[in-house]
């Protein structure tokens, strides 16, 4: 899939990165806070080919990770309560 793209480049005149060309999607010209390093150089539009993936198996598969994750931290919880409960029926034993 074919896909037109408008590059807006800058040029940095921040202390660190003096001189560097930054090219971005967005133009950047909407925002004084964003601009007030940079200068504007130009924009150019640019043909890109965009391979068809789909990204819902990539995102699927976050989110399957992101659950082993919450349950492997809500079973450590558990555990530390029941080895708290254990230790406190354990008292009552020890008398």
């Amino acid at each position: 899939m074919k896909k037109l793209v408008t590059l807006h480049m800058y040029q940095s005149t921040y202390e660190f990165t003096l001189g560097q060309l930054q090219v971005d999607e967005y133009d950047m010209r909407k925002s004084k806070d964003l601009m007030k390093e940079r200068v504007y150089l130009g924009q150019t539009e640019v043909e890109i080919d965009y391979p068809e993936i789909d990204t819902r198996q990539a995102q699927i598969d976050q989110l399957e990770a992101e659950v082993q994750n919450e349950r492997a931290q809500s079973q450590s919880r558990v555990n530390l309560l029941l080895d708290r409960i254990s230790k406190l029926q354990a008292i009552g034993h020890d008398e």
